[in-house]
């Protein structure tokens, strides 16, 4: 998932749960990479035809963000491969398409041509898949669920970034969470939490200056297969 990731967790089967969740995330990465040629999501990105036979674990995270897409009025998008890796941030070779190649791609980012039934994904030809917006949240809600089966009632997730935890601290006390500030070491301040997950994205570590002097950023616009351009530099979701 291209990040790093640490995971602390206080309990009798700590050292265990901790291996497993370890292992656990790993399946997933393994799983759900759109660059690894042995992933289940690459398989599905380069087969020759629909639909497609996948794992159940891929099947219900689609189905998830095409909830999410349905909830965000295409916001949020698990159609983007096209359109992130013809702006070159697949592979960090940067490219600023013109127009038409925007209007090209654009049919293939249709999230509405994807249905899944039970097991099997059916789409239009051309259209491929990045759950990265949806899998290190994923993955750590996999990862809690291994830690609490082994009795685990107080744990920290980092999983690059994205900060989830169980309960509170071993002494009772909250969790407190840095937010990073975009433009300084200092943080920009903190929250305390408990049971919680604490989530800040913004455009400020992945993005590239154009020659038209413009910065481009990571986050797409789900409607547009454009990055999002607006006076937001960082965002922080907070829920259970």
């Amino acid at each position: 998932m291209n990040t790093f990731m640490k995971v602390r967790c206080y309990g009798a089967e700590s050292e265990k749960a901790n291996k497993e969740a370890q292992k656990r995330i790993s399946e997933l990465e393994a799983q759900l990479s759109v660059t690894k040629p042995e992933s289940e999501v690459y398989r599905l990105n380069h087969a020759p035809f629909f639909p497609v036979e996948v794992s159940e674990t891929t099947a219900n995270l689609l189905s998830f963000c095409l909830d999410m897409a349905e909830r965000t009025d295409g916001a949020f998008n698990p159609c983007l491969y096209p359109a992130t890796s013809l702006w070159g941030f697949t592979k960090t070779s940067f490219h600023i398409p013109s127009q038409k190649e925007i209007e090209n791609i654009l049919p293939l980012t249709d999230w509405k041509k994807v249905t899944v039934n039970k097991n099997y994904i059916t789409a239009a030809p051309g259209m491929m898949f990045d759950f990265g917006a949806a899998g290190k949240g994923f993955a750590g809600d996999e990862a809690i669920k291994i830690l609490k089966a082994h009795g685990i009632k107080s744990a920290l997730l980092d999983l690059g970034g994205n900060i989830q935890t169980i309960g509170a601290k071993p002494d009772g006390s909250e969790w407190t969470v840095g937010i990073k500030n975009p433009f300084g070491a200092e943080p920009l301040g903190s929250l305390c939490i408990k049971d919680e997950a604490v989530i800040t994205s913004g455009g400020y570590e992945r993005f590239f200056t154009g020659e038209d002097g413009r910065r481009y950023i990571h986050i797409f616009d789900g409607r547009t297969a454009l990055p999002v351009s607006n006076k937001v530099v960082s965002a922080t979701a907070v829920g259970k």
